[in-house]
């Protein structure tokens, strides 16, 4: 789901936090991803952060209110508000993540977070076309939550908006939100074609014989800033 960051197996869901281990001290965390663990629905949280910082070990608390997240307003939400306090210690794989509720004491309770470091390129093992499937449709539930709408077009229709590797699946690239955003399927095939790139700052380049319709939609094109830093070290990496 993620390349670099922290996983929570909470008892009823899972919840990954994005952070970048090289400075997660100085990372804002601003958004979390969560997985019902019995419908398996995709929910992302808007959160505020705080960090308490002392030498290798740190303390973030992420504060989850009800105002900062429209789409689960109501009383049937109520379970979803709180504060998580993950303990963090740059020396081990490991620590505690603790859920205080607001309304609800029905989560409360302490659990172990494992740390998330991968590469964003990997050499190809055989898998089923079932598996591949799997990955793939769960990296754009994944965006679809997170990103919403085309980052070239603003296109919010999700029957025509596919999950575009940056780094491809045949140069080994990964199904992570760290090497993926969300594009409209037609521009998606042109960029599997090669027909545009995206330049390590975020830029649109199409190549010049693109028929004008398409000129015209990628001139002065630029990925929104959230995504641009989400794939950041994926526009760097391409082959």
């Amino acid at each position: 789901m993620i390349s670099h960051g922290i996983s929570i197996p909470w008892m009823f869901s899972t919840e990954w936090i994005r952070l970048d281990f090289q400075n997660p001290f100085d990372t804002h965390v601003k958004q979390t991803l969560d997985v019902d663990h019995s419908t398996g629905e995709l929910r992302v949280f808007n959160v505020d952060p705080h960090w308490d910082i002392e030498g290798t070990r740190a303390e973030l608390t992420l504060s989850y209110f009800e105002a900062n997240n429209p789409s689960f307003a109501g009383k049937e939400y109520l379970e979803f508000w709180g504060e998580s306090l993950i303990e963090i210690d740059l020396k081990k794989q490991s620590g505690r993540a603790t859920w205080k509720g607001e309304h609800s004491k029905k989560w409360d309770g302490s659990v172990e977070w494992t740390r998330i470091e991968q590469d964003l390129i990997e050499v190809k093992k055989r898998e089923t076309v079932s598996r591949i499937k799997r990955e793939q449709q769960r990296l754009r539930n994944a965006l679809l939550a997170l990103d919403r709408k085309c980052a070239i077009t603003g296109e919010e229709l999700p029957e025509v908006i596919d999950a575009a590797h940056i780094i491809s699946a045949a140069d080994g690239g990964k199904e992570v939100l760290e090497n993926a955003i969300l594009l409209r399927a037609d521009l998606h095939r042109l960029l599997d074609s090669k027909q545009f790139h995206i330049t390590a700052k975020g830029t649109i380049v199409p190549n010049p014989s693109l028929p004008s319709s398409y000129l015209k939609l990628l001139a002065n094109k630029q990925l929104p800033t959230e995504v641009h830093l989400r794939v950041r070290n994926a526009l760097l990496q391409i082959p």
